[in-house]
């Protein structure tokens, strides 16, 4: 058993306790079954009787709901008087003995099973001055007219508890387990349990003892299959008691292929059961949907456990039957292997597509593999180990295909295998002996763009640049051409082809792609909000489709987010909770990413071996993969900015130069500016200036990034903070701080002492505000420590109040202003009200820091 803490309950615990006051109150907590009410009150009951009260608690329950008073009984004399009126008086005399001058606490735990006598007895003592009464009671089921007064007559309030949303689990998760829990753990026991405490708690503690729940890396991680437990189940069952067996078969369809249409139950039942169940809370359909689902998804794993295998064969059969023929072909061919039929060929092949969109690598090659050999096999399964990686199996099954002149699909198939294999000068040599046609001209980009030929890949889509008339299973070139566009600094037309593409219509698996590829591209071009909001998006999908590629790709790419806006720490905690899941779904070869971006983070944190050895775990990943130039690239400059971090500069100016260099030389520009400022940044801008001259700058972002690393080759103090302005409305707090620490000791060396400590006073505050972490080279000049009430106090005097209306309005005596102030002047160097506003960084050539 494992400690819970009371978590993500604060409001409602403050709404309780308010309900509280003087002589008299009562608060009744409402809610769902297993949504934490008991919890809830518990802990307020310890806290008050660990403040002096005297606590009495009763418990109400279906068994004793015809005892007259049988929740009261330990607080009955024996052998008593048996008549109700005159046991109602005697325990509301009994329960409200204040002690030690306290209001005593009656506490009553589900309320909503008293028998009428205590109903009337609560009733009386929320109504009567001097117990404080706290209850709880179900909101889903009928309430005593008694206790339901308790509110419409206003003598208690009602406090309603809701089941936990996502956020809030993970906040409790953490809290019990004592590390966070990654997210996709996180989403999946959310979707289990609807949120239910009890529920969840069940699960938990279920994954603990089973071993399925374990901790690594410092992040807890779900891994195997989720189990109802004998507790669980025996919840259900009571729930299952007065189902028919009819109601039963319809209860178990819906467990094996929820959601399901009405269509669909029409064909395999009586519309009037599924009513009926609905009815009862079993089956749920949400508002303007013709969807049916059951009432909690935990609640088809007890149906599967719990109903006979015979039954299960023939409900699944018959829902095999009942469905479209445009149906989820997945759940056709699971729905048929239950009923122990086997599938035809064409549901495993169309099974094994619908796999692959969902990033189930391993169950779509065991379906393409039980298909009999064919052509359309062999494109499917090549797909399918494509994305596993196995370049070279996949083009051995590609060449099972009868030769001729190939269709699109085949096309696409065959250039995508080889360039993923990075072997893109095939994929080329395989183009040219086509007969030549438009549409290839999109499958030529491909593997132009994976050839690092950008320039060229670019070139032969210029009629289109946006690819507006592209087909389905092109989606992978459009994403290689926005790439291309990316590396040669056309920042705008490759957001513009991602977003063109990023639609509904889009399959899944490319969809994600999209997304991924606009969050980078808007943080280069310096509009970070808007990233993270794609993220935010990429990670409620992944979220409500249960996705875990998408949700480490998400986590990893808003981790990535916070390095750009210097929140280190925060990226290295993203960067492991998204490893944490990647290690077991990561699309691609992204997991790699994941690892060079915790690299980042853990030397800009500080910490160099940590951030080693993710280098070595990527360089490892790496080996046994195709020498895919991205990931190389990636390394490379990850490897030379922990060396940088480390203060080994000369080894890190050594790797990053080679990279910078050979990216001019392949036109990735992109790359090579990003690379070429960090040289600046750690000690070289020289060497960076001269090789910004031989980069085209076509964004505007990037000229704020090309003017830093000139500035540092030629100092200006001015130029400096007009710089850490331009990076500040950009979100880009880190870069904005360590620009303004360069100005601080530009202004400081100049002899202009104000300007020096304006300067390093608006660096502070950004450090402090956007929790930016320096980094090892900044020059960090004097670091001015303001208090909140004298940054406060010297803010309302800059913008000209007097002392006494600054003490007006903070009520404060006018001598304490005037001593925070003298303070101020100490720290800041300056001599009075009249110089105080350039120090604070406050005139309008410096813009306020936006939140």
């Amino acid at each position: 058993m494992i400690h819970w803490p009371l978590r993500a309950r604060e409001r409602e615990y403050d709404a309780v306790l308010g309900a509280l006051t003087g002589t008299a109150g009562a608060a009744i907590v409402t809610g769902p079954a297993g949504c934490g009410r008991t919890h809830l009150l518990r802990q307020i009951a310890d806290d008050l009787g660990a403040r002096g009260h005297s606590v009495a608690r009763v418990f109400g329950s279906q068994a004793a709901a015809s005892i007259p008073f049988a929740p009261f009984a330990a607080y009955l004399p024996a052998g008593g008087d048996a008549d109700p009126t005159r046991l109602l008086l005697l325990l509301a005399e009994r329960l409200t003995r204040p002690v030690g001058g306290r209001p005593p606490v009656v506490v009553v735990d589900d309320v909503h099973l008293l028998d009428e006598g205590s109903a009337a007895l609560v009733h009386h003592l929320a109504a009567a001055d001097g117990p404080w009464l706290l209850g709880s009671a179900r909101s889903d089921t009928v309430v005593a007219a008694t206790v339901n007064r308790l509110w419409r007559d206003r003598h208690a309030r009602r406090v309603p508890v809701e089941p936990f949303t996502a956020e809030q689990l993970a906040t409790v998760l953490g809290a019990a387990l004592g590390a966070p829990v990654d997210a996709y753990t996180v989403s999946r026991l959310h979707r289990l349990t609807d949120g239910s405490a009890l529920l969840c708690r069940e699960l938990v503690e279920a994954g603990l003892a089973s071993g399925h729940l374990n901790e690594r890396a410092g992040v807890w991680q779900w891994t195997g299959a989720w189990r109802a437990t004998a507790s669980i189940a025996e919840i259900f069952s009571e729930r299952l008691a007065g189902c028919t067996a009819e109601e039963r078969d319809v209860l178990a369809m819906v467990a094996l292929g929820e959601p399901l249409g009405f269509d669909v139950l029409a064909r395999a039942t009586r519309l009037e059961v599924v009513e009926a169940l609905a009815d009862r809370g079993h089956l749920m359909t949400p508002p303007g949907s013709r969807l049916v689902t059951l009432s909690t998804p935990l609640y088809a794993e007890v149906l599967r456990t719990t109903t006979s295998a015979a039954t299960m064969r023939r409900v699944s059969r018959q829902l095999a039957e009942c469905l479209d023929a445009d149906g989820d072909p997945l759940l056709r061919v699971k729905l048929l292997d239950d009923a122990g039929d086997r599938p035809a060929d064409a549901d495993l092949l169309a099974a094994a597509v619908a796999a692959v969109e969902r990033g189930r690598w391993d169950d779509a090659e065991d379906l393409a593999r039980r298909a009999a050999p064919d052509p359309e096999r062999s494109r499917v399964l090549a797909r399918v180990l494509t994305r596993k990686g196995r370049h070279e199996d996949a083009a051995a099954e590609l060449l099972t295909v009868p030769t001729g002149t190939p269709d699109e699909v085949d096309v696409a198939a065959v250039v995508a295998t080889y360039c993923r294999g990075m072997r893109s000068d095939l994929a080329l040599s395989y183009l040219d002996g086509l007969p030549p046609q438009p549409s290839l001209a999109v499958h030529r980009a491909y593997a132009l763009s994976s050839a690092a030929r950008y320039e060229e890949a670019i070139g032969v889509c210029a009629d289109d640049p946006l690819l507006r008339t592209v087909q389905p299973h092109q989606m992978w070139a459009v994403h290689m051409l926005a790439a291309a566009n990316y590396q040669t600094g056309r920042l705008d037309t490759a957001y513009a082809l991602l977003a063109e593409h990023d639609t509904d219509e889009v399959a899944t698996e490319a969809r994600v792609a999209m997304r991924f590829g606009r969050c980078g591209t808007l943080a280069a071009m310096g509009r970070l909000d808007e990233a993270d909001e794609v993220a935010a998006d990429l990670l409620a999908l992944g979220s409500e489709v249960l996705r875990p590629d998408m949700m480490c790709i998400a986590t990893s790419t808003r981790a990535a987010l916070a390095a750009e806006r210097g929140r280190w720490e925060t990226a290295a905690e993203g960067q492991r909770a998204a490893i944490a899941v990647g290690r077991l779904h990561a699309p691609g070869t992204s997991l790699h990413g994941m690892l060079c971006r915790l690299a980042l983070a853990e030397a800009a944190a500080g910490r160099t071996p940590a951030a080693f050895s993710a280098l070595a775990e990527a360089e490892a990943y790496r080996s046994v993969r195709p020498a895919y130039w991205v990931l190389v690239d990636e390394e490379e400059r990850s490897h030379g900015f922990v060396l940088a971090c480390a203060g080994r500069t000369t080894e890190a100016v050594a790797r990053l130069g080679a990279l910078t260099e050979r990216t001019i030389e392949q036109g990735a520009y992109q790359l090579a500016a990003e690379v070429a400022l960090l040289v600046a940044r750690i000690g070289q801008p020289t060497r960076a200036a001269r090789w910004l001259d031989r980069v085209p700058i076509r964004h505007e972002y990037a000229g704020v990034h090309a003017d830093f690393a000139r500035t540092l080759a030629a100092p200006e103090p001015e130029a400096f903070r007009a710089l850490a302005d331009a990076y500040a409305d950009r979100g880009a707090y880190g870069l904005a701080a360590e620009a303004a620490d360069h100005a601080a000791q530009g202004f400081a060396r100049a002899g202009r002492n104000r300007a020096a400590t304006a300067a390093a006073v608006w660096r502070t505050r950004v450090q402090d505000e956007h929790e930016v972490t320096p980094l090892p080279w900044w020059p960090t000049a004097t670091r001015v420590e303001l208090t909140a009430r004298e940054r406060e106090i010297a803010a309302l005097a800059a913008a000209g109040l007097s002392n006494q209306e600054i003490s007006d309005r903070l009520t404060v005596s006018a001598r304490t202003v005037e001593n925070h102030l003298y303070r101020v002047y100490a720290k800041l160097g300056v001599r009075g009200r009249a110089e105080l506003g350039e120090a604070l960084g406050a005139t309008p050539s410096r813009r306020p820091v936006r939140p």
